[in-house]
Formats: structure tokens, C-alpha cells, sequence
């Protein structure tokens, strides 16, 4: 273990089911009062003391009843993903240490999830996925290659649909003389025809090179992710599989997918190159339809930019991340859909400040997300911090706990809380809706987490004017025998006029229709207005 919050992959894997006990050797001059461990986030024990000889510390890991007993347990069970190990420790000098292991493969002999990831996958590289959202700052606008690949055919097709004109007379004869030479306008001379030629070469020339360019990036970053999962595949143990595999595996066959498309439309374009530089412009009765291609010229000097898009989508790791990912984008385009206006120059990324390093600030995407209806202002933040003495990017809700800094299982960040996401409704009052996505079964869910989201983001958290003004629910991303798409804590039907403050909504590519989310929204907005 080392200080370094990395994300790479260390050589090797557990087992989902295994029994394991852990112990831990610390060669330090300090005393150790406390320390707790972490699976993520997910505290699973406390260090025992065991024998000190000089500098050298011996403890054992003195798991949590409910995850298996005293010595030993199943501290990977109903994981599904790959994990980190984390370890707190607090000294008696009052200072204290954050370790971190590498990230570490947990494996099963079970994978359900597949349609699933390959769906969440396709709808976060589709065009109603995240390139947009990408944080401009950072270089220039993303790019994303399946969108460019839509580009790069409509200015093919326009090219192939006025390509004969530029044929001399004799060898126009699959053309009639009456399309041809139909009366829409006056003829053009061959000087005409010359500068309009001379304008397209300079056009496929730059699209040529440019595309070229955009193919050696991706086909480097497909080879690093490439690379990644041949490397990690070495360590599944045979007839065991994990779903971090399974995700990158579908992600490496987009990409190839994208790419082979990729290199047919640079081999389209060279054919393109080749007929119109070879053309003669003998076509000197030829009637020409003017089309100007300065609209695609200015498309393509916007389409075009950096690939961070690509990079971004080739860096997502664990399956938790994904599915993240995936509802921030299901989520945005579901705004649209019920017509919140999106003002998308003013999305920005904001930069939270902690004084640890649980959080990590995601620079590559934006996380502040302005909508408008009507008089109802929308603020979504991803992954926003909630903090304890203030409110930061006008979120506007605090946390009542955390003075102390005890890190109890609830309080393992000290100060602060950061939910996945937080939509802020604002008119004549303040509602917010909270959500915590978790990629689990339900039965996982109020099993494991539950009784926490309800803790830290209804109970433990206020509005400035201390009052709880908030809804908070668990999006599900793993289907299972439960057939209802929503969950409701206080155990009545949800209808317009009675909506639990917490619950479950199923919210993954098998519901194609979220009633019960829209439902949600609408409730918020009424009650702004």
C-alpha cells in the first residue's frame, strides 16, 4: 500500500465467495492508536493489535460482525467489480495517514451483466452520450468518431450526388441530356467550374489530413486499452470471469468498430482526392447545380478537436464508474426530453476543495449543469460536495454532523458528503432530489446501503434554512427478481399526491420508460412554482 490514490491494476484477484483474514506489518516510529479498513469506501474492520518488536508493528484486521466475524469473513461478497483497499490510520500524535492499494480484480463465476454493460456502453458512445459534457477547458471541443463518422458520409454523399457533373460530355452517358440540361438557371463556364473544383480539392485535402491525423490518436489509444485487457485477462483464474473484463471487452470491439469505419472513410476520401484532382473540367455545357461546401467547412473546423472524448471513455475502470457514467448521460437527455432548455455554455466544472484526498475532483468532465423551464430554474451536479460550515457552488444544503471528525461508518469522509448527484429546483423556494446510483440488485441494496443513503442524505442534511427540503433515492442499476420499477420506503403506492421521501428507482437500459423518475420531477417542480 502506498499514499498514491492510483487506478492501476495490480497483478492478481480475489474471489467474490472467499473466506480471507488480513493482517498488516507497519515499520514506524509512531504509535498507532486506531485504524480502519476499506473496501472503496465501505469500511469492513478495525486493526487489532497483535506484537511490537522495535519499529515493527504487527496487527490483524478485526472485521465487522455482519461481515463475517472476528478473524475472518467474506469482505468481497455481492461485489461485483474491481476494488481498491484503503487503509485509515490515526496516531497517537493526532495525525494521521491515508494508504491505498492498487486496484485489485474481484472475480465470480457469474456474469449476468453483460447485455446490460454493452447497452450502458453503446448509450454513453452514442450521440446521446457525454462528448458534450466534456470539460472545454481542457483543450479543445471533445470529438466523438462516431458522430465525425456521420459527418464524413454526409459529405460524402453530397460529393457522390453531384460528382458526374464534373464528367467531360462523352462520358456522361449513363446521364439523359434532359436531367442534365434542365432549365433551373444559367450555364456555367469553365472557369467557373475550375474554381469550384480547386475549392473542393482544398477541402478533401484538409479533411484528409485531418482525419488521418484523428485515426493515429485513436488507434494509439485503442492499443493502451487493448494492452490493458490482454494484461488483465492473464489474472482470471479459468472458468472465473469479472465484469470489469466484460466492460472493457465491449469497449475495446466499439472502438475497433469505430475505428475499421474510420479507416473505409479515409480510403472514401483518397478516392474522392483521386477523381477530382484528375478532372480535367471539360464540362463545359454541363448545367451545375451551386452548392456551396463552406457549410461543411465550417462542420468539420466544429466537429473537429480533441479526442478527450475517446480518452475519457477508454479510462472508465470499474463497472460502479459505468453506470455512473451512464446516468449522468440518461439522465441529461431525459431533461431534454421533458423540455428543460439547456444552456450548455454555461456548464461548468467546478473544483471542490477537501481537506483529505477521499475525493477526487473529475476534471475531464463538466459537473455543474444549468436547465431551464418555464420559472423553474435546474441546477444537476455531479458528484458534488456537501460540506459541514459552508455551501459551495450554490448548492445550498449543509451537513449537520461531522464537528467531531470520528470516522464512523457513516462519517468516513469527517466533514462532508459527496452523493453521485443532486438536482437543485429553485423558483419561489429551494427542492433538491438526491440520488446515489448503486450498479446492484435491489435485495443488495436495502441490504447494504439503504439505511446509510438514508442517514447521510435525509437525516444529516439541511438547507440554509435548516430545513430538510430534499427527496433522496437509490437508482438501481442491476435488474433482479423484483419486477416493480419503483421501491418506496414508506410502503405505499406512488401517485401525483403521495411520493415517499426515499426509496429505489430501477434506473438501467431494461426500463426504456422511467414514469416514476418523471413522476419524482414533476412533484419537485410543482412545489418551486
Amino acid at each position: 500500500m502506498d499514499i498514491d490514490n492510483k487506478n492501476s491494476y495490480v497483478n492478481g484477484c480475489v474471489f467474490e465467495n472467499g473466506l480471507y483474514s488480513i493482517s498488516y506489518v507497519a515499520y514506524t516510529e509512531k504509535e498507532i492508536e486506531d485504524g480502519i479498513i476499506y473496501v472503496d469506501d465501505d469500511p469492513v474492520g478495525e486493526l487489532e493489535f497483535v506484537s511490537k518488536s522495535d519499529n515493527r508493528q504487527e496487527y490483524r484486521v478485526n472485521f465487522q460482525i455482519q461481515y463475517g466475524g472476528r478473524d475472518r469473513a467474506y469482505p468481497f461478497l455481492m461485489l461485483i467489480d474491481s476494488i481498491k483497499l484503503k487503509l485509515y490510520l490515526k496516531f497517537t500524535d493526532d495525525s494521521d495517514l491515508y494508504l491505498y492499494s492498487q486496484r485489485i480484480l474481484v472475480t465470480t463465476k457469474n456474469d449476468t451483466d453483460q447485455k446490460s454493460i454493452n447497452e450502458m456502453i453503446c448509450y454513453i458512445m452514442s450521440d446521446k452520450g457525454l462528448y458534450r459534457e466534456i470539460n472545454e477547458n481542457l483543450e479543445f471541443s471533445a470529438l466523438s468518431i462516431g458522430k465525425y463518422g456521420e459527418y464524413l458520409d454526409r459529405v460524402f454523399l453530397e460529393l457522390q450526388k453531384y460528382k458526374f457533373r464534373y464528367y467531360d460530355s462523352k462520358e456522361r452517358t449513363n446521364y439523359s441530356r434532359d436531367y442534365c440540361f434542365r432549365d433551373i438557371g444559367k450555364n456555367y463556364t469553365v472557369p467557373e467550374i475550375k474554381r469550384e473544383l480547386k475549392f473542393i480539392n482544398e477541402f478533401l485535402d484538409n479533411l484528409y489530413y485531418e482525419t488521418v491525423k484523428i485515426e493515429r490518436i485513436f488507434k494509439s489509444i485503442l492499443y493502451e486499452n487493448k494492452k490493458q485487457y490482454e494484461d488483465l485477462k492473464k489474472f482470471i483464474p479459468a472458468e472465473f470471469t469479472a465484469p470489469i473484463i466484460t466492460t472493457q471487452e465491449l469497449q475495446l470491439k466499439k472502438g475497433i468498430s469505430e475505428y475499421y469505419n474510420l479507416t473505409q472513410n479515409i480510403e472514401k476520401i483518397k478516392a474522392l482526392r483521386r477523381f477530382f484532382s484528375n478532372n480535367n473540367g471539360k464540362a463545359n455545357e454541363a448545367r451545375l447545380i451551386k452548392k456551396s461546401y463552406k457549410k461543411y467547412e465550417s462542420e468539420k473546423i466544429k466537429a473537429l478537436g480533441s479526442l478527450n472524448y475517446q480518452r475519457f471513455f477508454y479510462n472508465i475502470e470499474s463497472l460502479d464508474k459505468l453506470y455512473e457514467y451512464y446516468c449522468l448521460a440518461r439522465i441529461l437527455n431525459l431533461l431534454d426530453e421533458i423540455n428543460y432548455i439547456p444552456d450548455r455554455e454555461k456548464d461548468i466544472n467546478f473544483n471542490y476543495e477537501t481537506g483529505n484526498s477521499l475525493f477526487l475532483n473529475e476534471n475531464f468532465l463538466n459537473n455543474t449543469f444549468y436547465r431551464k423551464k418555464g420559472y423553474v430554474n435546474l441546477t444537476l451536479y455531479f458528484q458534488p460536495v456537501v460540506y459541514r460550515d459552508s455551501s459551495k457552488n450554490e448548492i445550498g444544503l449543509f451537513r449537520t454532523t461531522g464537528a467531531d471528525k470520528m470516522y464512523t461508518p457513516f462519517n468516513k469522509t469527517g466533514d462532508y458528503y459527496s452523493p453521485d448527484f443532486i438536482i437543485k429546483f429553485s423558483g419561489k423556494r429551494d427542492r433538491y432530489l438526491i440520488l446515489d446510483s448503486k450498479f446492484q440488485t435491489r435485495n443488495t441494496i436495502l441490504k447494504r446501503d439503504m439505511e446509510e443513503v438514508i442517514s447521510k442524505y435525509y437525516v444529516q442534511l439541511r438547507d440554509a434554512n435548516y430545513n430538510r427540503s430534499q427527496y433522496v433515492y437509490v437508482l438501481q442499476g442491476r435488474a433482479d427478481e423484483n419486477k416493480t420499477t419503483l421501491w418506496n420506503y414508506e410502503n405505499f403506492e406512488m401517485n401525483k399526491n403521495n411520493i415517499s421521501n426515499f426509496g429505489i428507482i430501477h434506473f438501467s437500459p431494461e426500463i426504456d420508460n422511467n414514469y416514476y423518475f418523471i413522476n419524482l420531477i414533476s412533484k419537485l417542480e410543482n412545489e418551486v412554482k
